[in-house]
């Protein structure tokens, strides 16, 4: 490699986006793990993440219909961005679980009916079925209107289990107008199943639906996994639905009885060796070829220390220890813009064959810091934003008395809000039950400007 030229391939060289839904060239960069292949062949159907762990990404190859089994066709649920199609709900949802799992039902119905390669064939077997979804106003190629017109029509009726009972305060509903949405989900299934045809609709983006309001999330979240149980049996029709595991555990948190029967599941989970297929993937786009090429051996100097792809994967990772391909990828774009600006203000090119050098991927990691706990933690849960910022300048390791003194509650409160904040990600776990440690991961260090060491030590020394 030419010396004189690693300015100009640096500033040339892009990681893609961090957001799957700003990637224009997904299909170039997207890594097949054993769970994508899983999706594909059907042995999946709910798949758990967390944010940032590649849910849209999967959501968005799959619904691009590019890979998927001939005789399948998807059907996004929501839109791919933009506001969420689901927001409707908001202002006016359904007042029971059995009519949110009714919603749910009517909608899905409704999406794959209005498919051009269905309608007229469930229209020709079906048409008294038809006519009344037809005059429902479910029969549209608009999503919105859709999930609008059904939502209009549960607000006539009252739903008792999956029949539909005129309510007394609602309008009156014409019996010709009145849809058994199971007995049509079973019509539906009959039609696909002559055409040899499979149906998936895809459910991504649940988490921005809602906002704030914890209980209609859980409500809708409920009914849309029940509504999922019951289409089971109809086997030409099938989910997709894309979750934060965080969310999943919130749901089952309070006890939901029907998660047993959700088995069709999995868990996103990236190794290392997928972390390096990712990142190769990335730069085989560009004008480079192997990873340690491309980056030094080591971050940190001594032969002992980690290999540069351990050194970020572990400054990436949340308590979980999971790592989310957002991070990574913000990571190796802002280490690009931090080896132009060293560049710029003429400080020596990377050794060798090199691109960069370790103190401009070190340098990149503030920015990686400050937008995780800024857009993500904070954003997210601005409840526990107060402890969170009181940890600004302390040692990154506490325990339930240093974290007492610190926020100023008693041991028990602390343990309440220690555990909240080991559940999203902010705290890892270690020593044992009797005397659990919170260590603060790598990834939230810098903008917290935390300091190496057990806070605890700094209490006895106090005393």
């Amino acid at each position: 490699m030419v010396e004189n030229n690693k300015k100009d391939i640096i500033e040339k060289l892009t990681f893609g986006q961090r957001v799957a839904e700003d990637e224009p060239s997904l299909e170039d960069y997207f890594v097949e793990t054993p769970l994508w292949k899983k999706i594909l062949r059907g042995e999946v159907d709910i798949v758990y993440g967390s944010k940032g762990s590649g849910k849209s990404a999967i959501f968005h190859l799959l619904t691009s219909a590019k890979c998927t089994p001939d005789n399948v066709f998807i059907i996004p649920a929501e839109n791919p961005r933009g506001t969420s199609i689901f927001s409707g709900i908001k202002s006016d949802p359904p007042t029971s679980e059995a009519e949110f799992v009714y919603l749910w039902k009517l909608y899905i119905l409704s999406l794959i009916v209005s498919q051009s390669e269905i309608i007229k064939k469930f229209k020709d077997s079906n048409l008294s079925l038809y006519k009344k979804l037809n005059s429902v106003g479910v029969i549209d190629k608009d999503k919105n209107n859709i999930l609008k017109n059904a939502l209009k029509y549960i607000s006539k009726v009252s739903v008792l289990s999956n029949t539909l009972e005129v309510s007394l305060n609602a309008l009156p509903v014409d019996e010709k107008t009145r849809v058994d949405v199971d007995l049509a989900l079973g019509a539906l299934n009959a039609v696909l199943l002559a055409s040899e045809k499979v149906a998936w609709v895809a459910f991504d983006r649940l988490d921005s639906v809602f906002d704030t309001d914890l209980v209609l999330e859980e409500n809708a979240l409920r009914a849309l996994f029940k509504a999922y149980l019951d289409i089971l049996r109809h086997r030409e029709i099938q989910l997709k639905i894309f979750l934060r595991t965080d969310i999943w555990n919130r749901l089952t948190k309070k006890g939901f009885r029907e998660a047993s029967h959700i088995t069709r599941s999995d868990y996103i989970e990236w190794s290392e060796n997928n972390i390096v297929n990712l990142i190769s993937r990335r730069l085989v786009n560009n004008p480079v070829e192997l990873f340690y090429r491309v980056y030094p051996r080591r971050i940190d100097s001594g032969s002992k220390k980690p290999e540069s792809i351990k050194w970020m994967t572990s400054r990436v990772s949340d308590g979980s220890k999971k790592v989310a391909p957002r991070e990574l990828i913000h990571l190796l774009n802002q280490t690009k813009d931090e080896q132009v600006k060293s560049l710029e203000i003429g400080e020596s090119l990377p050794e060798g064959e090199n691109l960069f050098t370790s103190i401009s991927v070190k340098k990149a990691l503030p920015a990686i810091s400050k937008t995780r706990l800024e857009q993500t933690l904070y954003a997210e849960y601005p409840d526990v934003k107060k402890y969170i910022s009181l940890l600004e300048g302390e040692k990154a390791q506490q325990t339930i008395r240093s974290l007492s003194s610190l926020w100023e509650i008693k041991s028990d409160q602390a343990m309440l809000i220690a555990t909240e904040l080991t559940e999203i990600g902010f705290f890892e776990v270690r020593g044992n039950k009797n005397n659990p440690e919170y260590w603060i991961p790598f990834l939230y260090r810098p903008v917290l400007k935390l300091i190496q060491g057990r806070a605890e030590e700094n209490l006895s020394q106090s005393q």
